[in-house]
């Protein structure tokens, strides 16, 4: 009886889960500052080769975590955040006595004035605190985590909203173009997507939604990152900051400047991507953000960069 009881609740879900899969849903995670919390506390103390990337999207789908550790056997931890500047957290990064290995600091929003990112980057920063002092959230977590990867029908693609558009559409629902593993690495495919459509969006979302620093804020800004860079090289750390493969003109342009500035204010080494012929190559479909296929060539293509400028200051980490 319990044996044709489990059958009749557990058939329904298989039969979906096959459906699903067929349709190309694939088990996917939900970015989430509990999972935000579990990759910090993947960081090892004391370990001069531990290599951490903060940022924004751009960092998240630029960098391939997979390529990084074959092209020179050290993985990162990805702790960027979608719509996100890295300031807050390296400033985290720079109380952590225990860190000293290499932070790689992507630029993207690090010259905006926005409360919603910042009040995001709090969100996130607050739950390590939290989430690394309560087994019971930690448990919580891992098992979600685990569902999240064995199953494709808890896939945020397949959320009863989602189904209900798509079925109100008249067609079943479609797997996104964007996918996350669990250690917070993203992949873009922009084949599955208009991607004239998303330059558009995103040109949009960079002359209407932006809400840059002023000189006077910039300045502050940069005092506040460069205190936290001093920290952390003082203790054997290193910092690099980066600018990801040029965005949109509209972003672009007003960046640009302000990347000199940043270069002038700190003691960190700094990379910019149009700075290099072959970094500088690789273009975004989306007019912000690299496709998984180039994110892998783009990684390979850092790594050799990072090693020549670090081993210029007798840095021999990533060698």
């Amino acid at each position: 009886m319990w044996a044709l009881a489990a059958l009749l609740v557990l058939l329904p879900f298989g039969a979906f889960e096959w459906v699903a899969r067929a349709h190309g849903f694939r088990p996917a995670l939900t970015d989430t500052p509990d999972l935000w919390a579990y990759q910090r506390m993947q960081l090892r103390p004391h370990d001069a080769r531990a290599v951490v990337v903060f940022g924004s999207s751009k960092a998240q789908l630029g960098i391939n975590l997979d390529e990084f550790e074959r092209a020179c056997g050290t993985r990162p931890i990805q702790l960027a955040i979608d719509g996100t500047s890295a300031h807050a957290f390296l400033e985290e990064l720079a109380r952590d006595e225990a860190f000293t290995g290499l932070a790689l600091v992507e630029t993207g929003f690090l010259f905006d004035n926005n409360e919603r990112h910042e009040r995001r980057a709090q969100e996130y920063a607050a739950s390590y605190s939290s989430f690394r002092g309560s087994v019971a959230r930690r448990f919580d977590f891992r098992l979600h985590w685990f569902i999240g990867q064995a199953l494709a029908i808890v896939s945020p693609d397949l959320s009863a909203r989602r189904i209900t558009e798509a079925f109100s559409a008249g067609h079943w629902p479609r797997p996104s173009y964007l996918r996350m593993s669990p250690d917070r690495g993203r992949f873009g495919d922009y084949q599955m997507v208009d991607s004239a459509l998303l330059q558009r969006l995103t040109v949009n979302e960079f002359t209407t939604g932006g809400i840059t620093l002023n000189e006077e804020q910039l300045a502050a800004r940069l005092a506040r990152v460069e205190a936290a860079v001093t920290r952390i090289q003082a203790r054997g750390g290193r910092v690099v900051i980066i600018r990801m493969p040029p965005a949109v003109a509209a972003r672009d342009d007003s960046d640009a400047a302000r990347w000199e500035a940043v270069k002038a204010h700190t003691s960190a080494l700094c990379l910019s991507a149009a700075d290099d012929p072959v970094l500088a190559s690789f273009k975004c479909p989306d007019g912000n953000h690299l496709d998984y296929r180039d994110a892998a060539r783009f990684t390979r293509a850092l790594v050799a960069v990072l090693r020549t400028r670090l081993a210029e200051r007798g840095d021999t980490r990533l060698q």
